[in-house]
């Protein structure tokens, strides 16, 4: 068992499960006031929230390899081939 993957799993299940609660919890104040949020607005916020963080992990990563050599184009390429298939099972698909 490699250790590093079971805790992106663990931190994959608490980001689920928070997610969960907070979307609840909107659901909720958005009723309260009123409002109501159907789930196309719903997909395209988690979307946009989903961009945010993918956004900030490339910036981070740029930041911390500024000093190091690049990394090979194949390995850069695949990793994108798999970022790409992560956000196309999440909110697009399902």
């Amino acid at each position: 068992m490699r250790p590093i993957g079971f805790l992106w799993g663990i931190l994959s299940a608490a980001g689920q499960g928070l997610g969960a609660v907070v979307s609840r919890r909107a659901g909720e104040a958005a009723a309260h006031a009123g409002e109501s949020i159907d789930g196309i607005t719903a997909a395209y916020q988690r979307t946009v929230g989903g961009l945010a963080i993918t956004a900030a992990y490339f910036v981070i990563r740029a930041l911390i390899q500024r000093g190091r050599a690049p990394a090979p184009a194949a390995s850069s390429a695949r990793g994108h081939v798999w970022i790409l298939a992560n956000a196309l099972c999440g909110a697009v698909i399902g």
